[in-house]
């Protein structure tokens, strides 16, 4: 039998109790037997791990990246989103031209260096089809751009398909994420959805990344209508009935305990259709930061109930990969958002919304021995 071990830390943070000074966690093999004072842990370890003057916490969970863009540094948003976006286009297909394995190293070098700081679990979108190779957990996000329902107008859609059976067959979680709203045609969006309930997937999407994001759905209007027009599509086809982004995707039948990522321009209208459905939304606070976007109604959507998490995005919108550092910047940009919130959306509400929430997310007796240490020069707000 293996042996009972014991850490110990100057704080013990199992998110579903208040946090233990001098606390302890007793772990047989990769299970929690228990969580306690340090005193009450001792005496039933057989071996001793001192983290010292840390806080301990579950295993982070980034509920939203994109990996594969390691290596493409961040990019400044000075020209506005639509440059933006055109430099990181313009720098995936020099590297998939070069050789898609480049996506698989950004990847694999993204994911380590997540996991060294601590997190456990990350849902990667990935328009390559890249699954990271990590000793942290990472589920892709298998992302398709489609701006018309034509069959020869379906980039990667095929792909999605393929992975999405393939991971089924080998009992593998992954997503099915049509990118958003605006960059997902209407018809395939409903179809994603129905992929991912018939091979057992989570739904992942982008929504109200932006405010134009607004302007489309509700007026079939405005520089998300130009580019759907641009690309082939009907602009009509995405909005034009005076609904918000998310009322959109309610419409199509898709919020079911969908993952959202951003949010940053969910409008109070929409929470009790968020709450309804049971959706999660994934607050990227340093990415929200980089592009200068208004407040974020984190505090008040996790206020009301909603599930909120957090999330790094991609090294394209941010200085590094360090969900310590997101949970410090959602403090401080978040009025009313206290250090055990951040810790909450980083552990336990993204363990909620990928489902694995009897696995990670927190401190207990059964759960997954998966730690995080949080120096205290780390810990958001005032120790």
């Amino acid at each position: 039998m293996d042996r009972a071990i014991g850490h110990r830390a100057r704080w013990v943070h199992p998110v579903v109790m208040p946090a233990v000074a001098d606390g302890g966690v007793l772990v047989r093999g990769d299970v929690i037997l228990a969580v306690g004072r340090w005193r009450e842990i001792a005496p039933q370890a057989d071996e001793v791990v001192d983290h010292g003057d840390v806080r301990l916490t579950p295993g982070l969970i980034n509920a939203h990246a994109h990996l594969e863009l390691t290596s493409h540094g961040a990019i400044p948003v000075a020209g506005g989103l639509p440059d933006w976006m055109a430099e990181v286009a313009r720098r995936s297909r020099a590297m998939a031209d070069d050789s898609r394995a480049g996506f698989q190293r950004a990847a694999d070098l993204g994911a380590e260096t997540l996991r060294q700081s601590g997190t456990a679990v990350i849902l990667d979108s990935t328009l390559w089809g890249v699954r990271a190779e990590s000793s942290a957990a990472v589920l892709p996000a298998y992302e398709f751009i489609s701006y018309t329902s034509r069959e020869d107008e379906r980039p990667f859609w095929s792909q999605v398909v393929e992975r999405a059976e393939a991971d089924e067959r080998a009992g593998r979680l992954s997503a099915v994420e049509p990118h958003t709203p605006y960059a997902g045609h209407p018809n395939l969006i409903r179809r994603a959805r129905d992929l991912a309930d018939r091979h057992g997937r989570l739904f992942a999407i982008h929504l109200a990344e932006i405010e134009a994001e607004a302007e489309l759905s509700a007026a079939a209007s405005g520089p998300l209508a130009d580019l759907i027009a641009a690309n082939g599509g009907d602009p009509a086809d995405y909005g034009g009935n005076g609904r918000t982004p998310a009322q959109h995707l309610g419409d199509l039948g898709v919020l079911d305990h969908a993952v959202l990522f951003h949010g940053n321009y969910l409008d109070a209208q929409d929470l009790p259709l968020l709450l309804k459905a049971s959706a999660s939304v994934v607050y990227c606070p340093r990415s929200h930061r980089h592009f200068g976007h208004s407040p974020h109604p984190a505090a008040s959507m996790l206020s009301r109930g909603v599930n909120v998490c957090l999330g790094t995005d991609g090294l394209v919108s941010n200085e590094g990969l360090d969900m310590r550092e997101e949970m410090r910047c959602a403090v401080d940009r978040c009025p009313g958002l206290s250090p055990d919130d951040a810790l909450m959306m980083a552990t336990l509400c993204g363990a909620r919304a990928l489902g694995i929430d009897g696995e990670y997310g927190a401190l207990a007796r059964g759960m997954r021995a998966v730690f995080a240490e949080i120096p205290e020069a780390l810990w958001p707000g005032d120790a």
